[in-house]
């Protein structure tokens, strides 16, 4: 449709925008409004990337190009990756668009691009101010009235899909969320999310109907068992195999026709060193660049102190001394360490001590709460150092309440020291998902155009 309306002169017009301003009229100068051509021609081309020409006539005092205007007379958006002017004495302009245009009928206005060069508002040529103050309007969007799906504004509103829980009051049908035309997955990504959803609902779902047949199964026997996650995905026992398809007859079909949603993604971690998560110093790079890069803080006292109440919990320092780290901190002493900004801790020692009790006393559970010392190498890296594993006193001057672990000398302590950064690492999972995520999402806004979260701290 589009390219039969273009062969009649439904065309997309461009027009370059100088850096400049036109003292006769006042606005910028501006180059005669030009076709792109060979639309119809290429109408039949089936590729990814298609690329269109268009010729811009100019006088010689038009300057430097600033901008580009794009006007879409067919029926139908299309999205543009960027453009290329070739000409100038200046040389090439480049513009980077990545962006949808809408056609007339929608937005009568003319979509505006700018060069990849970046301007301070104080520095903006006076060709661009006044479009630059437009685009910007537009972007802002104005707080108020619906937004179409055709729009672009990053407006920032307040969504619930709550209702007033504490009322009784729910949301059948939550609105659904604005997301800006450009910020909107392409089929690809629409579909690898929608496959993930159905791999993740397998994943959840067959462990849990295989600990409902069979509750002794739920065990990882050895670390073999975890690699056939990511080679073979979730396989039965041939007993418990049996035993499911005669009980549930569809688990069959789950079986025959889901064997590559099964398997799990293999983390990129371990692609290429199966064993690479076992290491200091990726234990270490989690803390600042994994799932949970939040919680980790600048050590401010030695020895750490907690803030619950002792009488309840126990003295409040921490069992870790000079001691357990001085022979890791590169020659310095505890306290230079401290002044020179080179100590590091994730404390999830007072999130974690109020419940443990309840969690240790749940079948098959053992939780502790953790604090976990680093130190900033020459190299810019972090090592962990020490790690101190708590549990509430059972009674007054329990000693195994508190014990801390360092980097391992012999063979016993390295799987000891590996168990202790387990415990960091559940520690620090819980915290990421239910403080960090679910409890600092009860009352946030949303910026609607990514449809982002802005956690919120409490």
């Amino acid at each position: 449709m589009d390219a039969y309306a273009d062969r009649v002169g439904r065309s997309v017009l461009l027009e370059l925008i100088s850096t400049e301003t036109d003292p006769r009229k006042g606005g910028p100068k501006k180059s005669k409004k030009s076709k792109l051509v060979r639309w119809f021609e290429k109408r039949d081309v089936k590729a990814e990337l298609v690329v269109y020409t268009a010729e811009f006539t100019v006088d010689a005092a038009f300057g430097e190009p600033g901008a580009v205007t794009v006007l879409n007379r067919h029926q139908l958006e299309f999205f543009i990756e960027s453009i290329l002017v070739e000409g100038f004495p200046s040389g090439p302009a480049h513009f980077t668009c990545n962006s949808w245009v809408q056609p007339t009928r929608v937005d009568p206005a003319p979509r505006v691009f700018f060069t990849n060069r970046p301007y301070l508002p104080s520095k903006t040529p006076p060709g661009l101010r006044e479009l630059r103050r437009r685009e910007l309007k537009e972007l802002r969007g104005s707080g108020t009235g619906v937004r179409k799906i055709t729009d672009r504004a990053y407006d920032y509103d307040v969504y619930n899909d709550l209702g007033n829980p504490d009322k009784g009051e729910g949301v059948e049908y939550p609105e659904p969320i604005y997301v800006s035309r450009d910020e909107e997955f392409e089929e690809g990504k629409n579909e690898m999310l929608s496959e993930g959803a159905i791999k993740a609902l397998l994943h959840n779902f067959m462990p849990l109907l295989v600990s409902s047949v069979s509750p002794d199964s739920r065990d990882f026997a050895g670390f073999h068992d975890v690699d056939n996650l990511f080679k073979e995905g979730l396989r039965l026992k041939q007993a418990l195999h049996d035993q499911l398809f005669q009980k549930i007859p569809f688990v069959r079909k789950i079986q025959e026709n889901s064997e590559g949603l099964l398997r799990y993604d293999t983390p990129d971690i371990i692609k290429k060193d199966k064993f690479a998560w076992l290491r200091d110093d990726e234990f270490a790079r989690q803390a600042l660049a994994g799932i949970n890069p939040v919680n980790i803080e600048r050590l401010q006292v030695f020895p750490p102190v907690s803030k619950l109440d002792p009488a309840v919990y126990g003295p409040p320092e921490s069992a870790i001394t000079e001691e357990h780290i001085i022979g890791n901190l590169d020659g310095m002493s505890v306290r230079q360490a401290l002044e020179e900004n080179k100590l590091y801790m994730l404390d999830y020692h007072d999130i974690f001590m109020p419940f443990l009790d309840r969690i240790n006393s749940l079948d098959g559970r053992k939780a502790y709460g953790t604090r976990t010392l680093f130190f900033l190498t020459a190299g810019g890296t972090l090592k962990p150092i020490a790690i101190e594993l708590c549990l509430p006193p059972m009674t007054d001057d329990c000693k195994r309440a508190k014990r801390v672990f360092t980097p391992p000398a012999d063979a016993t302590s390295i799987w000891l020291w590996q168990l202790a950064k387990a415990h960091v690492c559940s520690n620090d999972a819980g915290v990421h998902q239910l403080i960090n995520h679910w409890y600092a999402s009860l009352n946030i806004p949303i910026q609607n155009s990514h449809c982002r979260r802005w956690w919120q701290t409490n």
